[in-house]
């Protein structure tokens, strides 16, 4: 995987990017999030 952070052209967020490195997923998981107050949850 290839990692771009967002960059500022002349201190002005414009949508430029910026090379930030490589990286390697290994493995995944699937995360799931409970809405509040289903399931007992708060």
């Amino acid at each position: 995987m290839v990692v771009f952070k967002a960059a500022a052209h002349n201190k002005t967020p414009k949508g430029y990017v910026e090379f930030a490195g490589t990286a390697v997923i290994e493995r995944h998981a699937q995360i799931e999030q409970e809405e509040a107050g289903r399931n007992g949850w708060a």
